[in-house]
């Protein structure tokens, strides 16, 4: 060369070495970048129940109808364990029925929901438009896992209790689509939320139960500071009911 330097043969090896080693490293930034902003665009969401129409469902697909849609994870689990994964960081965002008293968790109230009994087509309180706890008090209820399990038999122990009586109930390891398939077979009633009524399969139907209503909250970590995130929350405060 024009310092009259020549490498030697080990020298070179090593160069062309090193650059391929450069070389390997600027793809492994650039793959580390672009999973970090993929990271960022995701959010995983806690849901108690399957998604049905209603609120949230709209919500969804508003959200992946704007400029910069986000990538969608939904998780079905209990409060508690949505919970969990708020503070863990396996979760940016859940929507409960209840607000945690917790300073590490933010929230915002958003919608209410009527709560339903699901009945088989052929019950007697079918013929009613309307139901009160008084005309579920003989009934046995079939409760599905996971999700708002807790929830609803806190409510039918509760409501029970005021009229001095104790509600018959079964956990079911299964599903609200195969309770409602037992419930047409009339092995009992479900209490759920309007939204999951409307899925109701054929034999069954949701009669709505007076003066009750569940209020949903977006629940998120406080230190989550993902946009996406942010933007899903403040899309949810806009078109809430």
């Amino acid at each position: 060369g024009a310092t009259g330097v020549r490498l030697t043969k080990a020298g070179v090896q090593f160069l062309d070495g090193a650059q391929g080693a450069m070389t390997h490293l600027a793809h492994a930034v650039d793959r580390v970048g672009a999973f970090a902003q993929a990271e960022r665009n995701i959010v995983r969401i806690g849901i108690l129940a399957p998604l049905t129409s209603g609120f949230l469902d709209d919500l969804l697909r508003l959200a992946v109808d704007q400029r910069s849609p986000p990538q969608l994870s939904l998780t079905e689990g209990s409060a508690a364990e949505h919970l969990s994964g708020l503070r863990t960081g396996r979760l940016d965002l859940a929507f409960l029925t209840e607000a945690p008293a917790s300073a590490r968790c933010a929230n915002r109230p958003l919608w209410r929901e009527r709560l339903v009994a699901v009945l088989p087509t052929q019950h007697a309180l079918a013929a009613k438009t309307q139901l009160g706890w008084p005309d579920l008090v003989d009934e046995h209820f079939l409760i599905p896992s996971g999700g708002s399990a807790g929830d609803i038999e806190g409510l039918l122990i509760n409501r029970f209790t005021r009229l001095g009586r104790t509600p018959s109930i079964t956990r079911q390891a299964a599903g609200r689509e195969t309770l409602m398939r037992l419930i047409a077979l009339g092995q009992g009633v479900m209490i759920t939320v309007e939204s999951a009524a409307g899925a109701a399969l054929a034999g069954v139907i949701g009669r709505p139960i007076a003066r009750e209503a569940a209020p949903f909250h977006a629940v998120w970590s406080a230190q989550n500071s993902k946009p996406a995130v942010k933007r899903l929350i403040a899309l949810a405060v806009q078109h809430a009911p």
